[in-house]
């Protein structure tokens, strides 16, 4: 069962919404060896489940990551580091008293120069709904939870002295068709990063693992958004 199944009609179309359909989203690969432990399971766009647990706060990190959309455009937000040759999208560490969605926002901010509002999505969260919510469907099933959540497992090493789980909360934001960049946003080592507003196509050529996986079932998010409320507006019309 992949996302249009979790969703339901309408189905998503990569791009502005006249483009042509993309393939779904491949299923998630692990990109190095982790830890083992048995396989469950968990569907297409998932991960196998892990197993039950405790980490204590010297043994993990908590992360989050920003997929940056351009409505108007359809383009969205890629990041360059020109020292390592990687794209990636805006993402790291939470800091001491932060929220997530305050985090998430600081790092979109910090590594793409972008001012970011978080995306409403019809993202099949968990979560459960505000009471009182008298919204109309589909915009009572908009939210702005995590799309993703990934881990890191990392090894004790000299620069580690015990090895741990980075667990990282993925969001989807927004900008203007008139945003405006800003330069020198970023920490002292991510000043040479170099920002770029990609379509999806070339976005997808130069992203892999976790990245790309956040871009398609994101954009297929967005996808869905656009065509439902489009077909809300319709109905009602007539």
């Amino acid at each position: 069962m992949g996302l249009h199944s979790c969703l339901g009609a309408p189905s998503a179309d990569h791009g502005q919404p006249s483009h042509e359909q993309a393939p779904a989203p491949a299923p998630v690969a692990r990109r190095r060896p982790t830890l083992a432990h048995p396989h469950v399971d968990m569907g297409p766009l998932s991960s196998p489940a892990i197993p039950d647990g405790m980490y204590f706060a010297s043994n993990f990190l908590t992360g989050v990551g920003m997929l940056i959309i351009q409505p108007a455009t359809g383009k969205v937000v890629v990041v360059y580091d020109p020292d390592v040759e990687a794209w990636f999208f805006p993402k790291g560490r939470k800091d001491m008293g932060e929220s997530l969605t305050d985090a998430a926002l600081r790092e979109a901010y910090e590594e793409s120069g972008y001012r970011v509002s978080l995306m409403p999505l019809p993202t099949p969260t968990r979560a459960p709904t505000v009471p009182g919510d008298s919204r109309e469907f589909p915009g009572r099933r908009l939210n702005t939870e995590p799309i993703y959540v990934s881990t890191y497992f990392w090894e004790k090493s000299r620069h580690r002295r015990e090895p741990g789980i980075y667990f990282t909360f993925w969001f989807v934001g927004e900008i203007p068709e008139d945003a405006e960049h800003h330069e020198d946003t970023g920490m002292e080592n991510e000043k040479h990063y170099i920002t770029h507003l990609l379509d999806f196509d070339e976005a997808a050529s130069k992203l892999d693992g976790v990245n790309l996986q956040v871009l398609d079932v994101g954009y297929q998010l967005w996808q869905h958004k656009v065509k439902a409320l489009s077909q809300s507006v319709s109905e009602a019309a007539t």
